[in-house]
């Protein structure tokens, strides 16, 4: 007899296709719920001025765009932007993320599709990706550069994003209300 307070939880990555099957029945049999990205949990956090909230909406705004409807899936998740249940603070730390963590799972999702990864992290003297070589301007990562990086990071976002960012439309989530309005539109 199972008690009736046991609960069992489990965590699945929708990205990974090589579990599709194992998915569909376990969809079968246990009810889903599905946890996107929270960047509300890193407002207080700061690339330069501005907040890792809303580099986060803008950066997986770009993955849905330019990844479609697997984009909703494979975006990146706040807590990569996190240690110890905080935002992360300071330069080298993003840094290290970016490198790390943010650019292999970019490599891997666009399956090295340069164009998909320039329209994703910002490609020339403003971004971070270099479109000759295929992958991230080291340049930018070096000691010293610590501005620059900031500001080729902050190359990705909108006007929009930085009028989001100065406290307006603060109870909306553009990525969320895009989802939103692709699946009406399915």
């Amino acid at each position: 007899m199972v008690p009736k307070n046991l609960y069992l939880i489990g965590t699945m990555n929708t990205a990974d296709r090589s579990i599709l099957l194992i998915d569909t029945a376990l969809r079968r049999r246990f009810a889903f719920k599905e946890l996107l990205p929270d960047p509300e949990l890193l407002r207080s956090g700061k690339i330069a001025d501005v907040s890792l909230s809303t580099w986060l909406r803008a950066l997986n705004r770009r993955i849905v765009e330019q990844l479609g409807r697997d984009g909703r899936n494979l975006q990146i998740g706040h807590s990569y932007l996190m240690q110890d249940g905080k935002p992360v603070s300071g330069t080298h730390q993003i840094s290290q993320i970016v490198q790390d963590e943010v650019w292999p799972l970019r490599q891997e999702y666009c399956y090295e599709d340069s164009n998909k990864l320039a329209q994703i992290l910002g490609a020339g003297r403003g971004g971070i990706f270099n479109e000759q070589t295929g992958s991230l301007r080291e340049d930018l990562f070096a000691r010293g550069r610590e501005s620059d990086l900031e500001e080729a990071l902050c190359s990705i976002l909108t006007s929009d994003d930085k009028t989001e960012d100065a406290g307006l439309d603060e109870d909306t989530d553009p990525v969320e209300e895009e989802l939103d309005e692709a699946d009406a539109a399915t």
